[in-house]
């Protein structure tokens, strides 16, 4: 991967870029016109990466979509290593028919959290935490687990972790390990 030059200390976001870029050679239909031009010549690393511009700039162009798709899928063909072939031709799949759904508690089963340690999961429950949801909300949740001799303060409207020491008077702090 290329190093970002001293030149551009302060890109673009890639959805406000794709649309200029975009818009720079003279449309999304003119782009279109072009790449099937590059991708019947065989330059489908090129391809794959103006669609992308293009997807980034209307993620609704099925046009669009369906060319990066293609571009991936021959770069998927053309790898001789498994990882790079699994990422173009999952990527191709994504394009073709969106990511896949996953649901809340869908990644982990109950062995799984059986397994890992009790700060870890309140590490998954802080991901977890819908923040658009719980903005403007206050909860301090007090953790007592008898049988491990453990206590846990979880402030979820805090930012960072932080040992302390205290039950609910640990305000401000998102997580904190408590001694009994």
């Amino acid at each position: 991967m290329v190093r970002q030059q001293s030149s551009e200390p302060d890109p673009l976001p890639p959805v406000q870029a794709a649309k200029k870029y975009v818009a720079y050679m003279g449309g999304a239909d003119a782009v279109i016109r072009r790449a099937r031009e590059d991708f019947k010549n065989g330059e489908y690393r090129f391809v794959a990466e103006i669609a992308n511009k293009l997807v980034f700039a209307d993620a609704a162009n099925q046009e669009a979509r369906d060319l990066a798709a293609d571009a991936y899928e021959q770069l998927g063909y053309l790898a001789e290593s498994a990882t790079w072939r699994n990422a173009y031709l999952y990527a191709a799949f994504e394009l073709r028919h969106g990511t896949a759904k996953v649901g809340r508690g869908q990644a982990l089963n109950p062995e799984t959290v059986k397994s890992i340690p009790t700060e870890m999961l309140f590490d998954l429950l802080g991901v977890q935490l819908n923040g658009p949801k719980a903005d403007g909300r206050h909860i301090v949740i007090n953790w007592n687990f008898t049988d491990a001799k453990m206590s846990f303060v979880l402030d979820p409207s805090a930012l960072g972790i932080d040992l302390c020491g205290e039950q609910a008077r640990c305000c401000g702090r998102r997580l904190a390990n408590v001694d009994p």
